[in-house]
């Protein structure tokens, strides 16, 4: 049986923590990131240190030399997903945007220009191949359309990590951060309110009862 727990929340809420309880409880578990071919891709195409797309102290840390988008790169992008652009309905809008982060070139690109390709783009990658037993964790759910994908899944169990310091810091939020507040109200909630120990016990219970 396969078992696929989907972890959505803030920036900073602690998702990343809440996985490292879980992959320290379950060695076997394997983390499913629905982001890791966009940046994987975006590193190749732009030319950006693909470290820069997962380190927290360089994400938000401007480019030497900002992105410029122009048609080849994004046309390069969507079919790098197996897609072919429409250049009046998938590129023109974009071409000429300017992103100065990694973070702004990865919520940019997935978001704007991939999910208006297709919605569940990068759901269906994410996914390819993956055996039919075994327990996977999702570590970046983000978006209503990802957790209807998942949603009509056997087994599938999603969980909202809540915090009130990063529901309070998230004023200027992009799109992608707004709809996790929507996702959150189809998830399970787990506070993370307190100390470590009491995330970690929340986790791990909600973890045991589903996949036992």
């Amino acid at each position: 049986m396969r078992t696929i727990i989907a972890l959505t929340g803030l920036k900073t809420s602690g998702k990343s923590t809440a996985f490292g309880f879980i992959k320290e409880a379950y060695p076997e578990v394997v983390e499913i990131q629905l982001a890791r071919k966009l940046k994987d891709e975006s590193s190749r195409v732009f030319g950006i240190p693909r470290d820069a797309f997962d380190n927290p102290s360089l994400k938000e840390v401007p480019l030497e030399m900002p992105v410029f988008l122009d048609r080849a790169r994004i046309e390069a992008m969507i079919r790098a997903f197996g897609f072919e652009p429409d250049y009046d309905k998938h590129v023109r809008p974009h071409v000429g945007v300017l992103l100065e982060t990694p973070r702004r070139v990865a919520q940019f690109i997935g978001t704007e220009v991939l999910r208006n390709v297709d919605q569940d783009i990068h759901c269906r990658g994410a996914i390819m191949g993956i055996p039919d037993r075994g327990l996977f964790v999702i570590t970046d759910m983000r978006f209503l359309s990802e957790f209807e994908f998942f949603s009509g899944t056997s087994g599938f169990y999603p969980f909202y990590i809540q915090s009130d310091r990063a529901e309070m810091g998230a004023i200027d939020m992009h799109p992608s951060e707004r709809e996790v507040l929507k996702v959150a109200e189809r998830c399970t909630r787990i506070s993370n309110n307190g100390s470590l120990n009491d995330l970690k016990q929340r986790v791990l219970a909600l973890v045991g009862e589903v996949t036992q």
